[in-house]
C-alpha cells in the first residue's frame, strides 16, 4: 500500500491522480508515525514537492532504521545531481520530477515490489533460523 504526504491539497490530488483513487493522503510528515502504527504493512511513502527537503530527508533517514522495508519516493519540482546525492544518502529509493506522472507511478510500483521482496526475505531468514 502507498501513502502520499504533501502540504498542498492540489499537489496531493495530482499525486493521487497519478497513483490511483484509493491512495490515502496526509497533509504533513508528523502524521506518518501514527499512520504507520495503524498500517504496519505500508510499502511506500510518496513525499510530495511542497514538503521541505531537509524535513523529507530527515524523515527518510529515521524511517530507514525503524521500517527498513518501507520505501520512500521523493517528488520534487526539479531534480539535479546534488539532490540525487542527498536523497541517496538519506535512503530515498526513487526521486522523480513532479511533472512526470507516469514516472511517479512507475517509481512507486518499483519501490512497492522491492518492499514485498524485502519482506519475503525477512520471512525466509526467520524461517531458516527456526
Amino acid at each position: 500500500m502507498t501513502v502520499i504526504v504533501d502540504r498542498d491539497e492540489d499537489a496531493r490530488k495530482a499525486l493521487v491522480q497519478s497513483l490511483g483513487e484509493d491512495v490515502p493522503t496526509l497533509p504533513k510528515l508528523d502524521l506518518i508515525k501514527a499512520h504507520l502504527s495503524e498500517h504496519p504493512n505500508e510499502s511506500v511513502i510518496v513525499i510530495g514537492p511542497t514538503i521541505d527537503l531537509r524535513a523529507a530527508l530527515d524523515t527518510t533517514e529515521r524511517l530507514r532504521l525503524s521500517h527498513p522495508t518501507l520505501g520512500v519516493v521523493l517528488v520534487r519540482r526539479r531534480v539535479d545531481s546534488s539532490l540525487l546525492a542527498e536523497a541517496l544518502r538519506a535512503g530515498v529509493r526513487e526521486v522523480v520530477e513532479e511533472r512526470d506522472l507516469s514516472g511517479i507511478n512507475s517509481a512507486t510500483t518499483r519501490v512497492a515490489e522491492l518492499a514485498t521482496a524485502l519482506r519475503g526475505a525477512d520471512q525466509s531468514v526467520v524461517e531458516d533460523d527456526e
